[in-house]
């Protein structure tokens, strides 16, 4: 019983990353425009953001943050990774922002799009 607590307590939960990767993107994108004398800026807090909370979780795990922000002005944006590795115990999300609905309903608001991706490698 305690092995399998412990297993499910260090196994790479999807759900767990996803919240907060959105939760970080919001925070810092949420009420700026584009201005790409900040992007950089952004860019490194959002990171900053997801890995010192991901690191908080505790589970036996290194994390690659890689983020993306871009303009939004109609061009199409196209992102793809491939790794090799345990398809179990390792995992990856790439979490585009404004969500399609988001954007939809604030048009206006929205010059940047946002893309972070998060890789979760098992170090057991």
């Amino acid at each position: 019983m305690e092995e399998n607590q412990n297993l499910e307590e260090n196994t790479y939960s999807q759900e767990e990353v996803d919240r907060i990767t959105q939760e970080s993107i919001e925070s810092v994108l949420k009420e700026v425009q584009y201005e790409e004398s900040k992007v950089q800026g952004w860019i490194n807090a959002i990171c900053e953001k997801v890995t010192q909370q991901l690191i908080e979780l505790g589970k036996p795990y290194k994390y690659i943050v890689h983020c993306m922000i871009m303009q939004r002005n109609g061009a199409g944006a196209f992102v793809t990774t491939s790794q090799w590795w345990d398809t179990v115990a390792d995992g990856q999300i790439i979490i585009s922002w404004p969500k399609d609905k988001q954007a939809k309903q604030e048009q206006q608001k929205n010059t940047l799009h946002c893309i972070c991706s998060v890789f979760a490698v098992s170090m057991i």
